[in-house]
């Protein structure tokens, strides 16, 4: 008998652990600091920091994921005095990335609500982190075509 309650225990942990498109552990790894819709060009901005919480030395990219599908790949590419004090190791950890909105195209039936997901992966040992923030919501009615026809 308490073998059988022992297996049903791991079962619910199974089916209530979180769902991501990568493996990602509970620690946060960076921050998404601005997420915003341009009102001007069809893109969205989005700034933040990335890092291995475990390795802050090691180099990471943050990877892109849109309703579970992997999107784009971006490079950390900027120094932040904030984070290497945080830190207390000098490193690369920001990104600055202009989400298009022909990202969220789609064939056939479209979802209504878009989620993207922002995960730092260390290059070096493969783990991965979702940034704190770094779960977001689009409404695809918000995603219209921005610009004008002149003739």
């Amino acid at each position: 008998m308490k073998k059988l309650t022992f297996t049903l225990f791991l079962l619910s942990v199974v089916i209530s652990a979180p769902m991501y498109s990568k493996a990602a552990t509970t620690s946060t790894g960076g921050y998404l600091d601005v997420f915003e819709h341009s009102a001007t060009v069809a893109e969205y901005e989005v700034r933040g920091w990335a890092y291995n919480p475990n390795h802050p030395g090691n180099s990471v990219a943050v990877d892109v994921y849109i309703d579970g599908r992997l999107a784009k790949v971006v490079t950390l590419e900027a120094t932040r005095s904030d984070v290497i004090a945080f830190t207390g190791v000098t490193n690369v950890y920001g990104f600055v990335y202009e989400l298009p909105t022909n990202a969220f195209t789609c064939s056939g039936s479209c979802p209504t609500t878009h989620e993207i997901q922002f995960i730092s992966r260390d290059l070096t040992t493969g783990e991965t982190f979702v940034l704190g923030n770094g779960v977001q919501s689009v409404n695809h009615d918000d995603v219209g075509v921005i610009g004008s026809v002149d003739r």
